[in-house]
């Protein structure tokens, strides 16, 4: 790999941890760049913990895995939105401890993501608890926060990939699949990966990092081979990141 030097700062990561958090459509190519990301910056050193959202490790991610991906039970748009903020309070109580001990925590999703996939009325009262959970630290501000983003069409055709078992994810350990808990959405299909849906949630994605004045915030290009993808991500950490550690 071309290489950022990765030591820069590192050694202030012992008093304050680092949270990353990546985010996009379905088939934006998340998870892939997670597990890299958490390979390469433990190969320098790094404490570094993988996750995502929904967090199963909880049991509101659990039900949210029976209604959006498992489909054996239904919910109301509404309250499965909801089931997705109990679970991140649940998520970011997990981080917390993280963070403390001074690792970086990289989060495939997080609170972007229940923003952007509501649509109508359900979309303002989600905004609003999300911001009241925020300021009373239930919920953590990313000290980066990227949207990876792809057209709806490269990402349908990327889901199909998936499904079909196309994509290889043998380069990654199993064990660190597991530990992202992630093995089981190769060859599933949410209850959101419908392409119409997809144009709704791409343009909320793109109205709030577009208009965020927050630089902590930043929009990086998906499309391209995987290894274009994950130096663009790893430039954006060095130089949002670490190098001011």
């Amino acid at each position: 790999m071309t290489g950022y030097n990765l030591l820069t700062g590192v050694n202030s990561m012992s008093e304050k941890g680092i949270f990353v958090a990546i985010d996009g459509l379905d088939g934006s190519g998340k998870t892939v760049q997670v597990l890299q990301l958490t390979e390469y910056f433990r190969s320098a050193g790094m404490d570094v913990v993988p996750t995502r959202e929904h967090w199963k490790e909880g049991v509101w991610g659990e039900t949210i895995h029976q209604v959006v991906e498992l489909k054996v039970r239904k919910s109301d748009k509404m309250a499965t939105q909801i089931g997705f903020l109990a679970d991140r309070v649940d998520h970011t109580a997990f981080i917390k401890p993280l963070l403390k001990r001074g690792a970086m925590v990289i989060s495939d999703r997080y609170s972007e993501a229940s923003i952007n996939y509501s649509v109508g009325e359900a979309r303002a009262p989600v905004i609003e608890i999300t911001d009241i959970l925020t300021r009373t630290g239930y919920i953590l501000v990313p000290d980066l926060y990227i949207l990876l983003d792809v057209p709806v069409e490269e990402a349908m055709k990327r889901l199909e990939r998936r499904r079909v078992g196309e994509v290889n994810f043998r380069d990654f350990p199993k064990e660190l699949i597991m530990e992202l808990n992630s093995a089981e959405k190769f060859g599933q299909q949410s209850i959101f990966e419908k392409e119409e849906f997809l144009r709704g949630v791409r343009a909320n994605y793109l109205e709030r990092f577009s208009c965020s004045k927050d630089s902590t915030r930043v929009i990086t290009d998906g499309v391209g081979t995987f290894e274009e993808v994950n130096e663009r991500i790893k430039g954006e950490i060095q130089r949002r990141v670490l190098n001011d550690r």
